[in-house]
């Protein structure tokens, strides 16, 4: 009962305290204060989200080429190539109604995903 009556008097006093204010400064009174204050926060954030987004662009170029010069500084181009070629690719390929199934579900799976992460979860 009496946590009921200190949080009454604590809202009263709040409003109270807002209608003071809104008083004393009539661009509170109304929306027009409160629609600045929220354009001004959206054209900042946008502002700082594309400068962000640049400064990760051209960190991505640079740690990519630092990986590269790095990559070609303890192996040659053609020992990496020819790496590649007798370990990553099969030597043989066997195709099987079950595999073209596997990979043409996994090729849907990766198409929506791409699609979705792009524009569907607007739409769903």
């Amino acid at each position: 009962m009496n946590d009921k009556m200190h949080s009454d008097n604590q809202t009263t006093s709040l409003e109270n305290l807002f209608d003071q204010a809104r008083r004393a400064e009539p661009q509170f009174s109304d929306d027009t204060f409160t629609s600045k204050v929220m354009a001004g926060i959206s054209r900042a954030s946008q502002h700082s989200l594309l400068e962000t987004s640049k400064a990760f662009n051209w960190m991505d170029i640079l740690g990519v080429g630092l990986g590269v010069i790095a990559c070609f500084s303890f192996i040659e181009p053609a020992q990496l190539v020819a790496w590649v070629g007798n370990t990553l690719l099969p030597s043989k390929l066997v195709l099987s109604p079950i595999n073209l199934l596997i990979a043409g579900l996994g090729m849907g799976t990766l198409a929506f995903g791409g699609w979705w992460a792009l524009e569907g979860h607007r739409r769903l």
